[in-house]
Protein backbone atom coordinates (compact mmCIF):
# COMPACT_ATOMS: atom_id res chain seq x y z
CA UNK A 1 0.00 0.00 0.00
CA UNK A 2 2.76 2.45 0.94
CA UNK A 3 4.66 1.53 -2.24
CA UNK A 4 1.58 2.30 -4.38
CA UNK A 5 1.16 5.65 -2.63
CA UNK A 6 4.74 6.70 -3.28
CA UNK A 7 4.61 5.40 -6.85
CA UNK A 8 1.59 7.65 -7.53
CA UNK A 9 3.44 10.64 -6.07
CA UNK A 10 6.46 9.89 -8.21
CA UNK A 11 4.55 9.32 -11.43
CA UNK A 12 1.78 11.94 -11.28
CA UNK A 13 1.70 14.43 -8.42
CA UNK A 14 5.09 15.41 -7.02
CA UNK A 15 8.03 13.41 -8.43
CA UNK A 16 10.51 14.10 -5.63
CA UNK A 17 8.06 13.45 -2.80
CA UNK A 18 7.08 10.58 -0.54
CA UNK A 19 4.31 9.97 1.95
CA UNK A 20 5.02 10.58 5.62
CA UNK A 21 3.25 7.61 7.20
CA UNK A 22 1.11 8.33 10.26
CA UNK A 23 0.89 6.16 13.36
CA UNK A 24 -2.91 6.44 13.31
CA UNK A 25 -4.49 3.18 12.24
CA UNK A 26 -6.43 3.54 9.03
CA UNK A 27 -4.80 6.76 7.77
CA UNK A 28 -2.62 4.87 5.31
CA UNK A 29 -5.72 3.16 3.88
CA UNK A 30 -7.53 6.51 3.48
CA UNK A 31 -4.56 8.14 1.75
CA UNK A 32 -4.21 5.12 -0.52
CA UNK A 33 -7.88 5.34 -1.57
CA UNK A 34 -7.55 9.10 -2.14
CA UNK A 35 -4.47 8.72 -4.33
CA UNK A 36 -5.83 5.77 -6.29
CA UNK A 37 -8.79 8.00 -7.20
CA UNK A 38 -6.35 10.78 -8.18
CA UNK A 39 -4.38 8.32 -10.32
CA UNK A 40 -7.54 7.27 -12.20
CA UNK A 41 -8.53 10.92 -12.68
CA UNK A 42 -5.09 11.60 -14.17
CA UNK A 43 -5.37 8.66 -16.53
CA UNK A 44 -8.70 10.04 -17.77
CA UNK A 45 -7.26 13.49 -18.40
CA UNK A 46 -8.79 15.30 -15.40
CA UNK A 47 -5.40 16.54 -14.19
CA UNK A 48 -5.53 16.28 -10.36
CA UNK A 49 -3.13 18.58 -8.49
CA UNK A 50 -1.66 18.14 -5.01
CA UNK A 51 -2.12 21.08 -2.60
CA UNK A 52 -0.92 21.72 0.93
CA UNK A 53 -3.42 23.29 3.31
CA UNK A 54 -3.11 27.00 4.01
CA UNK A 55 -4.83 30.33 3.45
CA UNK A 56 -4.46 30.24 0.53
CA UNK A 57 -3.38 26.62 -0.07
CA UNK A 58 -0.17 26.11 -2.06
CA UNK A 59 0.32 23.61 -4.85
CA UNK A 60 2.96 20.99 -4.09
CA UNK A 61 5.32 20.68 -7.04
CA UNK A 62 8.45 18.72 -7.75
CA UNK A 63 11.37 19.90 -5.67
CA UNK A 64 13.75 21.64 -8.13
CA UNK A 65 16.75 20.48 -6.06
CA UNK A 66 15.51 16.89 -6.29
CA UNK A 67 15.54 16.59 -2.51
CA UNK A 68 12.82 14.28 -1.23
CA UNK A 69 9.83 16.18 0.18
CA UNK A 70 7.74 14.61 2.93
CA UNK A 71 4.00 14.75 2.16
CA UNK A 72 1.49 14.64 5.01
CA UNK A 73 -2.29 14.27 5.13
CA UNK A 74 -4.64 14.77 8.05
CA UNK A 75 -4.22 11.95 10.54
CA UNK A 76 -7.19 12.83 12.77
CA UNK A 77 -10.65 14.36 12.26
CA UNK A 78 -10.61 18.12 11.75
CA UNK A 79 -11.66 21.29 9.98
CA UNK A 80 -11.13 22.64 6.52
CA UNK A 81 -8.04 24.84 6.59
CA UNK A 82 -6.60 23.46 9.82
CA UNK A 83 -3.10 22.00 9.98
CA UNK A 84 -0.72 21.33 7.11
CA UNK A 85 -2.36 18.30 5.56
CA UNK A 86 -2.54 17.88 1.80
CA UNK A 87 -5.52 17.40 -0.49
CA UNK A 88 -6.23 16.94 -4.20
CA UNK A 89 -7.84 19.52 -6.52
CA UNK A 90 -9.38 18.53 -9.87
CA UNK A 91 -11.88 19.90 -12.38
CA UNK A 92 -15.25 18.16 -12.29
CA UNK A 93 -17.33 19.32 -15.25
CA UNK A 94 -15.27 22.59 -15.29
CA UNK A 95 -15.94 23.18 -11.57
CA UNK A 96 -12.99 22.72 -9.20
CA UNK A 97 -13.47 20.16 -6.44
CA UNK A 98 -11.29 18.91 -3.61
CA UNK A 99 -10.64 15.34 -2.46
CA UNK A 100 -10.19 15.70 1.30
CA UNK A 101 -9.28 13.25 4.05
CA UNK A 102 -10.69 13.16 7.61
CA UNK A 103 -12.89 16.27 7.31
CA UNK A 104 -15.75 16.62 9.79
CA UNK A 105 -19.13 17.81 8.53
CA UNK A 106 -21.75 19.45 10.72
CA UNK A 107 -25.17 17.81 10.73
CA UNK A 108 -28.61 19.19 11.51
CA UNK A 109 -28.23 18.07 15.13
CA UNK A 110 -25.11 20.22 15.52
CA UNK A 111 -22.95 17.10 15.86
CA UNK A 112 -19.78 16.68 13.81
CA UNK A 113 -19.27 13.61 11.64
CA UNK A 114 -15.95 12.56 10.14
CA UNK A 115 -15.98 11.45 6.50
CA UNK A 116 -12.77 9.55 5.75
CA UNK A 117 -12.53 10.56 2.08
CA UNK A 118 -14.88 13.20 0.67
CA UNK A 119 -15.21 15.35 -2.44
CA UNK A 120 -16.56 18.87 -2.03
CA UNK A 121 -16.64 22.06 -4.13
CA UNK A 122 -13.40 24.04 -4.00
CA UNK A 123 -15.40 27.27 -3.61
CA UNK A 124 -17.05 25.99 -0.41
CA UNK A 125 -13.67 25.03 1.08
CA UNK A 126 -12.09 28.34 0.06
CA UNK A 127 -14.96 30.34 1.58
CA UNK A 128 -14.32 28.51 4.86
CA UNK A 129 -10.58 29.28 4.65
CA UNK A 130 -11.16 32.97 3.93
CA UNK A 131 -13.58 33.31 6.84
CA UNK A 132 -11.75 31.17 9.38
CA UNK A 133 -12.33 33.75 12.13
CA UNK A 134 -16.12 33.78 11.74
CA UNK A 135 -17.03 30.30 10.44
CA UNK A 136 -16.60 27.11 12.44
CA UNK A 137 -14.42 25.49 9.76
CA UNK A 138 -16.82 22.58 9.37
CA UNK A 139 -18.95 22.39 6.21
CA UNK A 140 -22.68 22.18 6.94
CA UNK A 141 -24.48 19.53 4.91
CA UNK A 142 -23.26 16.65 2.78
CA UNK A 143 -20.45 16.20 0.26
CA UNK A 144 -21.24 14.84 -3.19
CA UNK A 145 -19.02 11.82 -2.50
CA UNK A 146 -18.55 10.28 0.94
CA UNK A 147 -16.29 7.26 1.47
CA UNK A 148 -16.02 5.37 4.75
CA UNK A 149 -12.74 3.45 4.99
CA UNK A 150 -12.31 0.34 7.13
CA UNK A 151 -8.85 -1.23 7.23
CA UNK A 152 -9.55 -4.11 9.60
CA UNK A 153 -8.86 -7.82 9.83
CA UNK A 154 -12.28 -8.54 11.37
CA UNK A 155 -15.31 -8.85 9.14
CA UNK A 156 -17.21 -5.64 8.47
CA UNK A 157 -20.25 -5.67 10.77
CA UNK A 158 -23.85 -4.50 10.66
CA UNK A 159 -23.01 -2.01 13.43
CA UNK A 160 -20.36 -0.37 11.21
CA UNK A 161 -22.99 -0.04 8.48
CA UNK A 162 -25.50 1.47 10.96
CA UNK A 163 -22.95 3.98 12.22
CA UNK A 164 -22.08 5.16 8.70
CA UNK A 165 -25.73 5.45 7.70
CA UNK A 166 -26.53 7.42 10.87
CA UNK A 167 -23.83 9.95 9.98
CA UNK A 168 -25.20 10.27 6.45
CA UNK A 169 -28.72 10.83 7.84
CA UNK A 170 -27.57 13.76 9.97
CA UNK A 171 -25.56 15.56 7.27
CA UNK A 172 -27.94 15.07 4.33
CA UNK A 173 -30.34 18.02 4.10
CA UNK A 174 -33.75 17.29 2.57
CA UNK A 175 -36.17 19.76 1.02
CA UNK A 176 -38.33 19.49 4.13
CA UNK A 177 -35.54 20.41 6.56
CA UNK A 178 -35.71 23.97 7.86
CA UNK A 179 -32.62 24.87 9.87
CA UNK A 180 -32.27 27.87 12.18
CA UNK A 181 -29.84 30.61 11.24
CA UNK A 182 -31.30 31.55 7.87
CA UNK A 183 -30.55 28.28 6.05
CA UNK A 184 -33.55 27.42 3.89
CA UNK A 185 -34.52 24.41 1.80
CA UNK A 186 -32.45 24.88 -1.34
CA UNK A 187 -28.86 23.66 -1.21
CA UNK A 188 -27.05 20.46 -0.29
CA UNK A 189 -24.00 21.99 1.41
CA UNK A 190 -23.01 25.32 2.98
CA UNK A 191 -19.67 26.73 4.11
CA UNK A 192 -21.20 27.56 7.49
CA UNK A 193 -24.36 26.68 9.37
CA UNK A 194 -25.32 30.35 9.76
CA UNK A 195 -23.69 32.09 6.81
CA UNK A 196 -21.48 31.67 3.79
CA UNK A 197 -22.03 30.37 0.29
CA UNK A 198 -24.09 27.34 -0.68
CA UNK A 199 -23.88 24.72 -3.39
CA UNK A 200 -25.85 21.91 -5.00
CA UNK A 201 -29.46 20.84 -4.60
CA UNK A 202 -31.42 18.96 -1.98
CA UNK A 203 -33.80 16.09 -2.57
CA UNK A 204 -37.09 15.01 -1.03
CA UNK A 205 -36.19 11.71 0.66
CA UNK A 206 -33.04 10.14 2.08
CA UNK A 207 -33.14 7.34 -0.44
CA UNK A 208 -33.35 9.84 -3.27
CA UNK A 209 -30.63 12.03 -1.76
CA UNK A 210 -28.29 9.06 -1.34
CA UNK A 211 -29.00 7.86 -4.89
CA UNK A 212 -28.14 11.33 -6.26
CA UNK A 213 -24.73 11.28 -4.55
CA UNK A 214 -22.04 8.62 -4.12
CA UNK A 215 -21.80 7.12 -0.63
CA UNK A 216 -19.79 3.97 0.00
CA UNK A 217 -18.24 1.89 2.75
CA UNK A 218 -15.00 0.31 1.57
CA UNK A 219 -13.32 -2.45 3.56
CA UNK A 220 -9.92 -4.08 3.30
CA UNK A 221 -11.51 -7.35 4.43
CA UNK A 222 -14.91 -8.92 3.89
CA UNK A 223 -18.28 -7.62 5.07
CA UNK A 224 -21.20 -9.60 6.52
CA UNK A 225 -24.16 -10.00 4.17
CA UNK A 226 -26.60 -8.28 6.56
CA UNK A 227 -24.52 -5.09 6.38
CA UNK A 228 -24.47 -5.27 2.59
CA UNK A 229 -28.26 -5.74 2.42
CA UNK A 230 -28.86 -2.93 4.90
CA UNK A 231 -26.81 -0.31 3.06
CA UNK A 232 -27.92 -1.46 -0.36
CA UNK A 233 -31.55 -0.80 0.60
CA UNK A 234 -30.67 2.87 1.25
CA UNK A 235 -28.65 3.26 -1.97
CA UNK A 236 -25.33 3.18 -0.09
CA UNK A 237 -22.65 1.03 -1.69
CA UNK A 238 -20.20 -1.45 -0.19
CA UNK A 239 -16.88 -2.54 -1.67
CA UNK A 240 -14.87 -5.19 0.15
CA UNK A 241 -11.53 -7.01 0.06
CA UNK A 242 -9.70 -3.95 -1.21
CA UNK A 243 -5.98 -4.63 -1.35
CA UNK A 244 -3.13 -3.29 -3.51
CA UNK A 245 -3.19 -4.54 -7.11
CA UNK A 246 -6.46 -6.46 -6.62
CA UNK A 247 -9.30 -6.58 -9.14
CA UNK A 248 -11.74 -5.47 -6.40
CA UNK A 249 -9.74 -2.29 -5.84
CA UNK A 250 -9.49 -1.49 -9.54
CA UNK A 251 -13.23 -2.06 -9.92
CA UNK A 252 -14.01 0.22 -6.96
CA UNK A 253 -11.76 3.05 -8.16
CA UNK A 254 -13.20 2.76 -11.67
CA UNK A 255 -16.72 3.00 -10.25
CA UNK A 256 -15.86 6.17 -8.31
CA UNK A 257 -14.37 7.91 -11.34
CA UNK A 258 -17.14 6.61 -13.62
CA UNK A 259 -19.57 8.35 -11.28
CA UNK A 260 -17.58 11.59 -11.54
CA UNK A 261 -17.34 11.29 -15.32
CA UNK A 262 -21.03 10.53 -15.86
CA UNK A 263 -22.68 12.90 -13.36
CA UNK A 264 -22.78 16.64 -12.91
CA UNK A 265 -21.48 17.81 -9.52
CA UNK A 266 -24.68 19.52 -8.31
Amino acid sequence: MLKEINDIFKKYLAPSSQFSASNKAGTLFEVWICLRIAEELEQRGMKPLLFQEGNPPQQVKANPNRHVQSITFKSSPGKIGAGNGCFIVFDWDTIKHEIQISIEYEGRSGSLHEIDVSIIPHEIANDIRKNNHTYTGYPFGAPKLAIECKDKRNKGSKDEARNFLARLYDIHLLTGHLVTGGIGVISRIYSSRNNGIDYGERHKTYKNSFSKSYNVMCHSGSVVQEAINYLDFYQVKIHQQLTPSSYNTSNFIKEVVDYISNNKPN
